[in-house]
């Protein structure tokens, strides 16, 4: 990256409300009645700019995009919130969702939000998850042993030259 050029930034709650109200904007310019459903993807981020550790980068970055949606859907009713960042990452799914390295989601926890997706916004006939998804057969608590294991990735970023 070009420093010169380029600079990260974190925006602030307001900015980015701004900017997805400024998107409703144009595409309702395009489609008067369009109705938009955001969500806050439950990945965690691999890495920051920030001299702070990923975990604290993650958890911001995620609020700020959390609470950005939760005003809008308050103040435009074509615009709703759908938690796939709270039905993957909250607690009561003890780690359930996410594959041995505590960042990809788990072909499971995709299944689990598309069903409630599909449920609360398809229609009757697109209810059901899609064949490409693996039954929900086989719904286990998580091996935290192997969580234990694993290295940080903003350690294992460090270590490349």
């Amino acid at each position: 990256m070009d420093d010169a050029r380029y600079a990260p930034i974190n925006f602030t709650v307001a900015e980015t409300e701004g900017d997805i109200r400024y998107f409703v904007r144009q595409l309702r310019a395009i489609n008067p009645t369009v109705k938009i459903i955001l969500t806050v993807s439950p990945v965690p981020l691999a890495a920051t700019f920030e001299d702070r550790s990923v975990i604290c980068s993650t958890s911001h970055s995620k609020s700020v995009l959390r609470v950005a949606a939760e005003n809008l859907c308050k103040n435009d009713t074509n615009i709703a919130y759908y938690p796939s960042f709270e039905i993957i990452t909250g607690s009561f799914t003890q780690g359930r969702y996410f594959e041995a390295d505590a960042r990809s989601v788990s072909p499971e926890g995709v299944q689990h939000a598309m069903k409630l997706f599909l449920r609360h916004y398809g229609d009757a006939a697109a209810s059901k998850p899609p064949a490409a998804f693996p039954p929900n057969s086989d719904v286990r608590p998580p091996n935290t042993s192997s969580l234990n294991e694993l290295i940080c990735e903003e350690d294992a970023l460090d270590s490349i030259d």
